[in-house]
C-alpha cells in the first residue's frame, strides 16, 4: 500500500496595478477581487493498493471581493492627486452591496484506476473513471461561468475561476506498449 499526496498553497501577500504613467504612485489593488483570491489551494491524495489506485482532489478558492477592494476599504495609495498629505481616502462605495465578498469554494474529485500489468504483448492497460466537482458546486450568485464580469462601474473580474460545468463524469483506457 502507498499513499502519495501532494498540496499547493497559496497565499498572496500583495497584487496591485499602477496604470497611471503620469501618477506612478495611485494604486489599484486586485489582491482579493473577483479571479484573484488571496488564499487558494490544491490537495491531491493518491492510495495506492495493489494495481488500484484511489484518488482524490481539493480545490479551495478563498473569499473575494464582490466589487473592488477600494470600495469598501481605505486605500491611501488609490487617492486621486490633489489629495490632502497623509490623510486616508476613505472607502469610494461601502453602500454598494450587502453582501461584501465571495464565500470561499471548495471542489471535490474522485477517481479509480486499475493497472492491469503485462497482458499480452503490452506492458499495461489502465483503466480508469472519475468525477470532478462531486458535489456540482456551482459559482457563488450564479456568476456567469468561465469568463469576465463587467459593468458599467468596473471592468473585470474573472469568473474563470470557478468551475464552469459542474459535476463532470470521465473514464478512459491507456495502453502501454
Amino acid at each position: 500500500m502507498t499513499l502519495d499526496s501532494s498540496l499547493l498553497w497559496t497565499h498572496v501577500l500583495q497584487n496591485s496595478n499602477y496604470n497611471d504613467p503620469t501618477n506612478p504612485g495611485f494604486e489599484d489593488r486586485i489582491l482579493g477581487e473577483l479571479g484573484d483570491p488571496q488564499d487558494e489551494g490544491r490537495l491531491d491524495l493518491d492510495l495506492k493498493v495493489g494495481q488500484v489506485t484511489f484518488g482524490y482532489t481539493g480545490h479551495y478558492i478563498g473569499k473575494m471581493w464582490v466589487d473592488v477592494f477600494e470600495d469598501w476599504n481605505e486605500l491611501p495609495a488609490a487617492c486621486s492627486p490633489g489629495g490632502t498629505p497623509g490623510v486616508g481616502c476613505p472607502p469610494n462605495n461601502s453602500d454598494f452591496s450587502n453582501i461584501r465578498k465571495y464565500p470561499r469554494v471548495i471542489y471535490h474529485g474522485l477517481r479509480f484506476q486499475w493497472d492491469t500489468g503485462p497482458v499480452y504483448s503490452l506492458k499495461n492497460i489502465q483503466l480508469y473513471a472519475g468525477v470532478d466537482n462531486v458535489f456540482d458546486k456551482h459559482a457563488p450568485f450564479n456568476l456567469p461561468p468561465g469568463g469576465s464580469l463587467s459593468s458599467d462601474r468596473i471592468t473585470g473580474g474573472q469568473t474563470a475561476i470557478y468551475d464552469a460545468r459542474g459535476r463532470n463524469y470521465y473514464a478512459g483506457l491507456k495502453v502501454r506498449y
